[in-house]
């Protein structure tokens, strides 16, 4: 989707902008292809696959302002920041529908919520940030399991979490 692309570019420009870049702009495409991965094993059809490539490349365009403001990028004020940007720039798309913007814009406002991302249908965004996360560090060694448990729906999700941090 060329919409997809487009987002992808302002992403990286707002992030160009906005230090540390390349570990935030890495983060961003690393989530985003694992929930496009997620969402195809999942079977999930080409319009929400889209969507939820938008929502990945959107997840933490709140993380600037929260680190400029808080000094740290703690998940309240990510979502909060977040969900204002995403307002702002999804109204520049006239290929989104009224009430798609408003999901996006939810979802980048609750991404690290495990009960509304399966209520909000957005569960490969939140598994894919989840095992980003937990490659980066973000979780400590020794909690793989606990995070597969506690975090983990998916078929799709779990099985990809096992292959990369369960490995016996």
């Amino acid at each position: 989707m060329e919409m997809v692309e487009k987002i992808k570019q302002r992403m990286k420009a707002f992030y160009g902008e906005n230090p540390p870049v390349d570990e935030q702009v890495k983060h961003t495409l690393d989530v985003t292809d694992y929930t496009v991965r997620l969402a195809k094993l999942m079977g999930l059809d080409q319009r929400q696959t889209d969507l939820l490539a938008i929502a990945a490349l959107l997840h933490d365009v709140g993380c600037p302002k929260a680190r400029e403001l808080y000094g740290k990028a703690l998940p309240p004020y990510q979502e909060n920041f977040g969900r204002e940007i995403a307002e702002e720039w999804l109204a520049d798309y006239a290929e989104l529908s009224a009430d798609e913007r408003t999901w996006l814009a939810n979802v980048v406002g609750y991404h690290h919520h495990p009960r509304q991302a399966t209520e909000m249908g957005f569960r490969p965004l939140f598994e894919a940030d989840t095992i980003v996360n937990m490659y980066e560090g973000y979780y400590k060694q020794g909690q793989e399991q606990h995070v597969y448990d506690t975090l983990l729906e998916t078929d799709e999700g779990r099985s990809l979490f096992a292959e990369m941090f369960l490995k016996k």
